[in-house]
């Protein structure tokens, strides 16, 4: 149960990583 818990975390984790990486990454394209 634990490692289930903790697994779904890190993926929620991950997911909000990318969300930033795009959004970072976005605006230096629109700018170019």
């Amino acid at each position: 149960m634990v490692l289930l818990y903790a697994n779904d975390r890190m993926s929620h984790y991950l997911k909000a990583l990318g969300l930033l990486k795009l959004l970072r990454v976005n605006p230096l394209q629109k700018q170019i």
